[in-house]
C-alpha cells in the first residue's frame, strides 16, 4: 500500500504504510542484543550453582573435616565435667563464649561439640560442658 503526499513546494513525498522490513544492521543489534542477554544469563546462573554447591549443607566451619579435632588427651586433660541446660535462642557458640575461660573459643566449640555428639541442639537438653 502506497499513498503519495503534495506538500506545498510542488514535491511527492512517498510513505509506505504496512510491510516495512527492518534494515540488516537492526536486525544485527538484535542478534548481539540476544547473545549479551544469554550470556549474562549463564554467569548468573553459574554464580549461583557455584553458591549453592559452595554451602555444603549444616557442616559446621569448626568440623573435623575442615580443623583436626584436638587429641583425645588433650580433651581428657580438661577441667571436670559440668551440665548446661539449652534455653530458647542458644547457640554453640554462644555457650561457648560464656563458657570458654582462658582458652580458645573456637578450641572451646570444637571440645563442645566432640563431647555431645554433634550440632543439634533442643531447648531443655543438657549439655555436657568440657
Amino acid at each position: 500500500m502506497t499513498a503519495t503526499l503534495l506538500p506545498t513546494f510542488g514535491r511527492d513525498i512517498e510513505v509506505r504504510l504496512g510491510n516495512v522490513r527492518p534494515g540488516h544492521m537492526v536486525y544485527l543489534r538484535r542478534r548481539v542484543l540476544v547473545a549479551l542477554i544469554a550470556v549474562a544469563l549463564i554467569v548468573l546462573v553459574a554464580i549461583a550453582a557455584g553458591t549453592v554447591l559452595a554451602d555444603r549443607g549444616t557442616v559446621p566451619a569448626s568440623s573435623p573435616t575442615i580443623r583436626p579435632a584436638p587429641a583425645a588427651a588433650q580433651v581428657a586433660a580438661q577441667a571436670p565435667e559440668s551440665l548446661y541446660v539449652v534455653q530458647a535462642g542458644d547457640t554453640l557458640w554462644a555457650i561457648a563464649e560464656g563458657h570458654h575461660g582462658s582458652s580458645s573459643v573456637s578450641g572451646y566449640l570444637d571440645r563442645l561439640i566432640e563431647r555431645n555428639g554433634g550440632t543439634h541442639l533442643q531447648i531443655g537438653q543438657a549439655l555436657t560442658l568440657p
